[in-house]
C-alpha cells in the first residue's frame, strides 16, 4: 500500500482531515486513526469521501 504524500492529498482535504484527527484524539484517545481507501492509495477521484478507521 502507498503512504499518502501531500501531494496526493489536496491541501484543503488535509487541513480538514488534520483538524479532524485532532478532535478526535482529544475527545477519544484512540489507540490509532488510520487512512484508508482511495486517498490511502493515492488514487482519489471527485467523488471520493475519506476514510478513516478509529481504534
Amino acid at each position: 500500500m502507498n503512504t499518502p504524500t501531500l501531494s496526493s492529498i489536496p491541501q484543503d482535504i488535509d487541513k480538514v482531515l488534520e483538524e479532524v484527527t485532532h478532535k478526535i484524539v482529544d475527545i477519544f484517545h484512540p489507540e490509532q486513526i488510520i487512512l484508508f481507501g482511495s486517498y490511502a492509495y493515492g488514487t482519489p477521484t471527485r467523488d471520493s469521501d475519506v476514510d478513516l478507521l478509529v481504534i
